[in-house]
């Protein structure tokens, strides 16, 4: 994307001057901030020929870029170890965050005080449930409206080889309430790569769950699941099978092809493994189709999570770094969004892909084009966290620590 003059960077105004005998000089190019993400923005200054000197028409330009702000996703809060799993409880206005270190639930909210008739917001941590032996990662989703069976305000999460539930006031949870078989599956595989409760109506309002492997991962059956529940009751059903190191990250789309393209309308989910990177889309049917994300972005994208940018409401990021038990939850403020409504954003952990550190995608449908329009904001750390996992959007505003 090019910039424009006096609008993405201060005005250029005056000459640049080249004494005699001399071979360079300096031009400064100020951005300006505009609360947008744009991706990398090029900068092209061309020497134009004159009468008065000669000119070498190979070297008479040079490109130079703008880069996205990688200071832009902020510190909300710092007492968690190791956050993976994040959803919005619009029940309870607050966040449901899971961390796999210490295998527990915190409810985050925020707090208003007044004091000395100012208001003054505070973020407030809360353990919401604790459970144990339910894998290595451990993913979660929260129903956003009841219907079908699942009920709004109601978490469901990966729990090893099934999945488990919680209710909205933390009293009731179950860590075995649907375990995925399946004569058709060879092996039983943990649920680490993500679930989600469809809001398309595409497939029924049904919980969406993909199964995904141990550690780094091989090559093999990774199964793509709905679960029915009448009265509490689930009814799992193998939708697909993919042959794929590791699944992570589930959504399903609207129908919308002027907004998704030939996603519109499936789930869709990826590998994040280096040497896959791809993205997956599921039929109703369960037909799969795979797209090598290296045809949208050289650097190839190896997902992690997926959601659609909603209107006005903040990113939230689970920082992560299992080394150093640094774990964060960070805002991205919804203004940078501005543009992107509708859009998916695919979050990348920075595990596989160059330049190693978080990175998250927003994927516009061109129709111009028949392609996706890739732009990217990096996430290079806090402490020594670099690594990011499941985000969540909330129409929350945590103060920031500075």
């Amino acid at each position: 994307m090019k910039l424009c003059n006096g609008v993405d960077y201060l005005a250029l105004t005056g000459t640049a001057t080249f004494a005699t005998n001399e071979t360079e000089t300096n031009i400064f190019i100020r951005p300006l901030s505009d609360y947008l993400i744009e991706g990398d923005e090029s900068v092209i200054i061309t020497v134009l020929p004159d009468h008065g000197y000669d000119l070498d028409t190979n070297s008479s330009s040079i490109t130079n870029y703008i880069v996205d702000d990688p200071n832009m996703l902020e510190v909300v809060t710092t007492n968690l170890i190791a956050p993976v799993g994040i959803d919005y409880d619009p029940l309870q206005n607050s966040l449901i965050v899971s961390d796999t270190d210490t295998q527990k639930f915190y409810r985050i909210y925020a707090q208003v005080t007044n004091i000395g008739g100012v208001s003054v917001t505070n973020t407030v941590v809360t353990n919401f449930v604790d459970v144990s032996g339910v894998g290595d990662e451990l993913k979660l989703t929260t129903v956003k409206t009841t219907a079908n069976g699942y009920t709004n305000g109601w978490t469901y999460f990966g729990s090893d080889y099934g999945v488990g539930y919680i209710s909205p006031d933390g009293t009731q949870s179950e860590s075995n309430w649907c375990v995925l078989t399946n004569s058709s599956v060879p092996f039983e595989l943990p649920v680490r790569g993500g679930l989600y409760v469809d809001q398309t109506g595409v497939f029924g309002n049904k919980l969406i769950v993909v199964t995904s492997s141990s550690g780094s991962g091989s090559i093999g059956t990774k199964g793509v699941w709905e679960i029915s529940s009448t009265n509490g009751n689930p009814t799992p059903m193998l939708l697909a099978s993919i042959d794929t190191p590791h699944l992570e990250g589930v959504i399903t789309l609207p129908n919308d092809t002027n907004l998704y393209g030939p996603w519109a309308g499936k789930i869709v989910t990826g590998d994040e493994q280096r040497l896959v990177q791809r993205i997956y889309t599921i039929t109703a049917n369960g037909v799969v189709t795979g797209y090598n994300t290296t045809n949208y972005t050289g650097k190839g994208i190896s997902p992690e999570d997926f959601d659609i940018i909603p209107s006005g409401q903040d990113l939230y990021v689970c920082g992560n770094s299992y080394n150093n038990n640094s774990g964060v939850i960070l805002k991205l403020d919804r203004r940078y969004f501005t543009d992107n409504i509708g859009d998916l954003l695919i979050t990348d952990s920075g595990e596989f892909s160059p330049p190693n550190c978080g990175t998250l995608y927003i994927a516009h449908w061109n129709q111009t084009r028949n392609s996706f329009d890739i732009k990217h904001v990096y996430y290079h750390g806090y402490s020594s966290t670099t690594r990011i996992e499941h985000v969540t959007f909330a129409p929350l505003q945590f103060p920031i620590i500075r």
